[in-house]
């Protein structure tokens, strides 16, 4: 096995599928012959750890697509990573520098061995699939500054069981966390005012619903089956639909902040009369298949 890359220090970008692995190759001639990397080269599967170089500023898409290496440290300076850079990959451990404003689509998406992730202050955006079907994943660090996490972003993560979301979060698309199994506490910022969204199908009668008016996206949390403590701080002011919906969730609407003045009827969450009366629940003639 090779013991890793050492990328030399002027190297500045690495292009779309540079290292992306090639199954058709003869490994033991490869072994044998390679001594420079370069961006038609085709890796095979066999890297313990890659040492990027402080100067790099680019990633490109599928560049490390399937490559089974442990340990990948990214530079601080590190600027642009293309979509799925890393896709089933086998890294075990990831520390996303600050200088990288978006983790783009797919970039870790089932990573199956992927264990911990650390985001530093500095990245905004967390696209959809960005770490999709993570399944190994059990310690999600997110430093303040994260602004965005889009749908589907860390959808069947089954092993994260504790989620702490970081002051400065404004946005929380649908599916973002749908079907972590594992997940049992979620801690949310005040900074975050919808947990989910308005329902996407017609304000119809259930004899009017045809099959192309059902809603496909679910919510936040749903599916999230052990989920059974939130924590929602006073800025917080909806509730959206389905977000907690199939969850261990048994919290009433009495308990929720001042700040939350309007929750979807199926949002997860047990309401009653009062917040009828109130104004406070919206959705009831929306119809669920």
């Amino acid at each position: 096995d090779l013991d890793g890359i050492r990328l030399p220090a002027s190297l500045q970008e690495i292009g779309d599928e540079a290292f992306r692995v090639s199954f058709s190759c003869d490994t033991d001639s490869l072994y044998e012959t390679v001594t420079d990397w370069d961006d038609e080269t085709q890796l095979i599967p066999y890297i313990e750890d890659i040492v990027f170089p402080a100067g790099l500023k680019k990633i490109g898409v599928m560049a490390f697509l399937g490559l089974n290496c442990k340990k990948v440290v990214l530079p601080e300076g590190l600027e642009e990573l293309g979509k799925r850079a890393f896709h089933e990959s086998d890294i075990q451990e990831l520390v996303i520098p600050g200088s990288l404003k978006s983790i783009t689509n797919g970039a870790f998406e089932e990573c199956a061995q992927l264990r911990s992730v650390q985001i530093n202050t500095g990245v905004e955006r967390i696209c959809e699939d960005a770490f999709a079907a993570c399944k190994n994943l059990r310690e999600l660090n997110i430093q303040p500054g994260l602004k965005r996490i889009d749908g589907y972003a860390f959808r069947q993560c089954e092993a994260l069981e504790e989620l702490i979301l970081p002051e400065g979060l404004l946005i929380l698309e649908d599916m973002a966390f749908h079907d972590c199994g594992g997940l049992k506490r979620v801690v949310f910022p005040g900074t975050l005012k919808s947990i989910g969204s308005d329902p996407h199908i017609p304000d119809i009668w259930p004899e009017e619903v045809t099959g192309d008016d059902f809603d496909r996206n679910e919510g936040v949390f749903s599916k999230c089956w052990h989920l059974c403590e939130v924590v929602i701080p006073e800025g917080v002011e909806k509730i959206g639909y389905l977000a907690f919906w199939d969850c261990s969730l048994h919290m009433k609407a009495s308990e929720l902040p001042s700040t939350v003045k309007k929750m979807h009827g199926k949002c997860g969450i047990y309401w009653d009369e009062e917040e009828w009366k109130k104004g406070m629940i919206w959705g009831e003639d929306y119809f669920v298949g």
